[in-house]
């Protein structure tokens, strides 16, 4: 009497696969090194990071739009990113859909920051000059640079 062993992959191989894929892999969410510059030509980096940190001269006072939205949205976004890698384990989604969702996710929850913050107020030298009192918001540039993209996928 011969035995034979079948061997039938129940989805170990694709999800070997995704997790190397997965390992190293990231999304950047903010205003990324690509992004052109205003119309003027000022440099859309400085002007976030003088908003983020403010400026030494503190003429710009600090208003943190990145650390805060994250802050705000760390436990949604975690929840999210729980529950993609199931979808990954599950064999729904791939890595790279995952990161994209992800990213998507958090670009638009900065941008809502952005439009929501209004604290330190502007001076009330910019309000007559923009028509705005909303620190972070002009003609919307900053807001509308902020972008996601995948790394290492």
């Amino acid at each position: 009497m011969t035995s034979t062993v079948e061997e039938r992959d129940m989805g170990w191989e694709r999800i070997k696969a995704e997790m190397e894929k997965a390992n190293g892999a990231a999304v950047n969410v903010g205003v990324l090194s690509d992004t052109a510059p205003r119309d003027d030509g000022a440099d859309m980096l400085l002007i976030a990071a003088a908003n983020e940190f403010g400026t030494a001269d503190g003429h710009i006072p600090a208003r943190p739009f990145m650390r805060g939205a994250f802050d705000d949205k760390q436990r949604e976004l975690s929840n999210t990113a729980d529950r993609l890698w199931n979808l990954i384990l599950a064999g729904k989604m791939d890595v790279e859909r995952a990161l994209r969702l992800l990213g998507e996710e958090h670009q638009g929850q900065v941008q809502e920051y952005i439009t929501a913050l209004d604290t330190p107020p502007n001076a009330d030298e910019t309000v007559r000059r923009k028509g705005s009192s909303n620190p972070l918001v002009d003609e919307g540039r900053l807001r509308n640079s902020i972008r996601y993209e995948g790394e290492n996928v």
